[in-house]
């Protein structure tokens, strides 16, 4: 079956290099209801820039219900957004004149925000990810793991504002795969805004992922950011749609004004050379902090890697508190201390060492008196182009003793493999 899947795919994808209209594919993977906690679908769009932004819109308003997109509060907020994308991101912009189209209003005049298809919103995810580079795997193929953890609540429960049946955040989530006229084409897992992800690669085998950084001042004004700042997720996709090194994605990143938003993000990016690098906020002066690795494996949680170099001088915590950042970080370091090969499924095995399932206050989790858990573990591969992820269902038996699952149930690992 999941041969013919990749079968049917990449026969839409040469069928559409003879023809104009842009293909677009929009289907379930997983729904949400009983035995699943969230749904999946997998999104595939092959179309100029324009084509993708309006396929998108119209996704967001028949899948996922977005039928009012947020209003600037003045036109020169409007129009310095639109002057500044099509500056420093003109993919985005193109795709946003997409958007506007979906959604029948006129890209240039309109106050409407058109850069972000946004739903379920809140803060970035805790997350645990390892980059292994070629000269460390099996198959001499960089590798990254990724766990995608999150609070199992709404927004406004998480901000401690009252609760108005706003759905948990992180249960509607998509595969996607654009294949842009102008840009590289890509395939990544995201949540919460369709015009970005929050892990992805690109069809050079550069890789980039989003994880909260809980140690960067907290920005507690839900208020939209209308001062023409691009958005953390914003610029993980502009380093898949524009970028195929390092020192690219690094021009990118220095090139642009990032939005500290609810809660700060940091990335972790990779190219096929094995260097990755670690970016991130330094919120004493807003200057943005490249941490470089040469082609060693580099674990990545929660806390800003500029600032704990050391393992050896983490902060303290206790042997219970396993969701702890540094504890995570650790427990990864000794994983890749057992071996001097990786082969993929030691990747998965190792990300399932550092799973979130706790609802234990004492487990250190960021907010400790909601249950957190792996909402998906993906695995991307540089050599292969390929993305293999799996999506939490339900909670196993509960071990009397902690309050915790003993484990967690996750559906079948789905197989994706980007087309050149």
């Amino acid at each position: 079956m999941r041969k013919l899947f990749l079968l049917i795919f990449s026969s839409l994808y040469f069928v559409n290099a003879l023809h104009a209209e842009p293909i677009v594919k929009d289907e379930t993977l997983l729904a949400q209801g009983e035995g699943s906690y969230q749904s999946v679908r997998h999104i595939f769009i092959n179309g100029t820039n324009e084509e993708i932004g309006k396929a998108l819109g119209d996704i967001a308003k028949k899948d996922y219900l977005i039928t009012k997109l947020p209003q600037y509060p003045d036109a020169v907020y409007a129009k310095a957004e639109k002057i500044y994308m099509q500056n420093n991101y003109p993919v985005l912009s193109d795709r946003s004149k997409g958007v506007a189209a979906s959604y029948g209003e006129k890209y240039e005049d309109s106050l409407s925000v058109f850069n972000q298809l946004v739903y379920d919103a809140g803060p970035w995810s805790g997350c645990s990810s390892v980059y292994y580079p070629p000269s460390y795997t099996v198959d001499n193929s960089g590798f990254l793991g990724h766990n995608m953890d999150y609070p199992l609540c709404s927004i406004n429960k998480l901000l401690k504002r009252p609760e108005d049946g706003s759905p948990s955040m992180f249960t509607r989530n998509y595969v996607i795969e654009l294949y842009p006229d102008n840009g590289y084409a890509s395939i990544g897992v995201g949540t919460g805004d369709l015009l970005s992800v929050v892990s992805g690669m690109n069809e050079k085998g550069l890789i980039a992922v989003l994880h909260t950084d809980n140690y960067t001042l907290i920005n507690t004004d839900p208020k939209t950011d209308i001062s023409g700042l691009v958005y953390p997720t914003q610029v993980l996709r502009c380093i898949l749609d524009t970028c195929k090194t390092i020192d690219e994605a690094k021009m990118v990143v220095l090139n642009n004004k990032l939005s500290l938003t609810f809660e700060p993000g940091h990335l972790l990016i990779a190219d096929t050379s094995g260097k990755s690098i670690c970016v991130e906020i330094n919120p004493k002066n807003a200057r943005v902090e490249i941490t470089e690795n040469a082609g060693t494996p580099q674990p990545f949680t929660n806390h800003p890697v500029y600032r704990f170099k050391d393992p050896s001088a983490f902060p303290e915590y206790k042997p219970f508190e396993e969701d702890n950042t540094f504890a995570r970080y650790n427990e990864l370091i000794d994983l890749l201390g057992k071996k001097k090969l990786f082969s993929a499924d030691d990747v998965i095995d190792n990300e399932m060492q550092v799973v979130a399932r706790w609802n234990n206050p004492g487990r250190g989790m960021a907010n400790p008196t909601i249950p957190n858990r792996t909402i998906w573990t993906d695995l991307y591969d540089q050599k292969t182009l390929t993305l293999k992820v799996k999506f939490y269902l339900k909670d196993g038996p509960v071990d009397p003793e902690t309050g915790d699952p003993k484990n967690l149930v996750y559906s079948e690992l789905f197989t994706f493999k980007l087309q050149k």
